[in-house]
């Protein structure tokens, strides 16, 4: 599991707890090659990772669920907020429903489902394959796919 959404509806809306993901490095202002493996943290410590251009990057997190993950070098932090990268806020879920016809809260409230049964779920609701999308930053299939829904 890489990333999992929990359906929970109300003020809550989905919750991402996603566990790959990339990151941003302050220092030479690109995102890292590689996706980086969250294998969990500790007090909201989660360690640090050698950017591609040498700089060391101390990540952060929520403790819990992870839907951000905070990246400080030396005295600068940036967030990477998952809901805004992945296009997973509340108007984007509302946007599967008014142009896919797939109102995920009535398919899944109140269940954790990871995004790779997500958007095979959406192919078989609209009976075609979503082909993935070229992003900016280093992504899995089901997120190029997911970003290819929201381009729309």
């Amino acid at each position: 599991m890489t990333f999992e959404l929990i359906v929970r509806g109300n003020e809550w809306g989905v919750q991402l707890d996603v566990k790959k993901f990339p990151l941003f490095c302050l220092s030479c202002r690109n995102y890292l090659s590689e996706m980086y493996e969250h294998t969990g943290s500790r007090y909201g410590q989660v360690g640090s990772v050698k950017c591609d251009c040498g700089e060391d990057l101390i990540l952060t997190d929520s403790d819990n669920i992870v839907e951000y993950i905070n990246i400080h070098i030396r005295k600068l932090k940036t967030v990477l907020d998952f809901k805004d990268l992945f296009k997973m806020r509340k108007a984007d879920f509302e946007k599967l429903k008014s142009d896919y016809g797939y109102d995920i809260y009535e398919k899944n409230l109140n269940k954790r489902l990871e995004l790779d049964k997500l958007i095979a779920d959406i192919e078989k609701h609209n009976g075609e394959t979503i082909l993935p999308i070229d992003t900016e930053f280093p992504a899995t299939i089901e997120i190029q796919k997911w970003m290819r829904l929201m381009e729309k």
